[in-house]
């Protein structure tokens, strides 16, 4: 009982002071309150116990790919695999034709091909061809190479600068070394005057051309070049005297005359051409003044 008692004594001495202390320790706190005191702390992060495995390292072979362009950039024009062809390459070939063939024509020393697709263009000459194309016409062939291809595209025909040749008898002829002149042939029902410069070139060498001789003038468009005249042709009729193969000649008369491979023998029947025959020999005096036949007939 006297534990009980003294033990309810200390409870109220306590109760007591409590009592007294509560309301000073309430003023003080609305005077200065402070943020009430956290009894546990901010828990901090744990720990891992593994370490964070590295990032994979980026394959060496393998490109890290760019960024995608944006819709802004400009496109790059594509580039072609296939190299651009060159430019084909023109030849211009000027000159005189010496030479013709059904696939070729040869100006000046120059052989170019020609083919169906090469267009040939003459003066006065509708849809001209090949054939139109004469010896010592004066040409402008373009030549083209293209795709390692050669051919001709065109053959245009100059007439002031060909070269051409008529044949026919002089009617009239003036000439002044020097000073020039003039010639005028019929040929053909028609007659053609040419004009002459300064410096004519006349054959067989110191002839002079007359009226009424048979010429070739080889001119440039209407420009006389050369004069050849035609030599006229003798007739010699009389008794074979003599007949030399070795030499190839026979003696008519007294004229020794000339004969080859070309020379037209008309026997009548004979077998052979004999001394003691008659005939008639056509022949033509040659530069070197002998007489060449052309035609030999038994009489």
């Amino acid at each position: 009982m006297k534990l009980l008692r003294n033990l309810a004594v200390s409870i109220l001495v306590i109760g007591t002071i409590l009592t007294s202390t509560l309301p000073v320790a309430a003023a003080a706190d609305k005077e200065n309150p402070q943020t009430p005191k956290v009894d546990r702390e901010t828990p901090q992060t744990s720990k891992i116990d593994r370490e964070t495995p590295p990032a994979p390292k980026a394959d060496k072979d393998k490109e890290t790919p760019p960024p995608p362009k944006t819709a802004n950039v400009t496109p790059q024009v594509p580039k072609v695999d296939k190299e651009i062809p060159p430019a084909p390459k023109t030849e211009i070939v000027r000159g005189l034709i010496k030479a013709k063939t059904v696939n070729s024509i040869t100006v000046v020393k120059r052989v170019i091909p020609v083919s169906k697709e090469t267009k040939f263009q003459i003066p006065g000459v509708k849809n001209a061809t090949l054939a139109d194309i004469k010896i010592n016409m004066y040409v402008v062939a373009r030549i083209v190479t293209e795709d390692g291809k050669r051919f001709t595209s065109q053959v245009e025909v100059i007439p002031g600068l060909s070269i051409a040749s008529y044949v026919g008898n002089v009617t009239a002829f003036s000439y002044v070394p020097t000073k020039g002149g003039s010639i005028s042939i019929a040929m053909k029902g028609k007659t053609e005057t040419f004009k002459i410069g300064g410096n004519l070139t006349v054959r067989p060498i110191g002839a002079t051309v007359k009226a009424g001789d048979v010429v070739t003038v080889v001119a440039r468009g209407n420009q006389a070049l050369r004069v050849v005249i035609h030599p006229k042709p003798q007739q010699i009729t009389g008794i074979v005297t003599a007949i030399n193969t070795t030499g190839t000649t026979i003696t008519v008369g007294a004229a020794v005359i000339k004969y080859n491979a070309k020379t037209l023998f008309v026997l009548l029947g004979a077998p052979g051409l004999q001394v003691g025959q008659t005939v008639n020999a056509t022949c033509y005096q040659q530069a070197d003044g002998s007489l060449l036949a052309t035609r030999v007939q038994k009489k």
